[in-house]
């Protein structure tokens, strides 16, 4: 069983934006990982609003135990990796 919510086009950034912080609308996926590197640079709290496919379904939920990429780990990792 699929369970979700459809949200529409949700500009959450925006919100954000007004209180402040580093704020970002992401839609292609090839700018995920630089969005997410600007939001750490910024030494802010940041929203990176991330446009998804609505019909794309996650493996987690399908139960194909097969894993997705995860953009915001890997910026994490490149993070860690560059304050050694």
């Amino acid at each position: 069983r699929i369970v979700g919510t459809e949200l529409g086009l949700t500009r959450y950034e925006k919100a954000a934006e007004a209180f402040g912080v580093h704020a970002e609308f992401v839609e292609e996926g090839a700018e995920i990982i630089p969005a997410i590197e600007r939001a750490f640079a910024s030494g802010r709290p940041a929203c990176v609003n991330v446009m998804t496919d609505p019909d794309a379904i996650s493996p987690y939920f399908a139960g194909s135990g097969a894993r997705v990429e995860r953009p915001w780990a890997e910026a994490v990792i490149r993070r860690r990796e560059a304050a050694v």
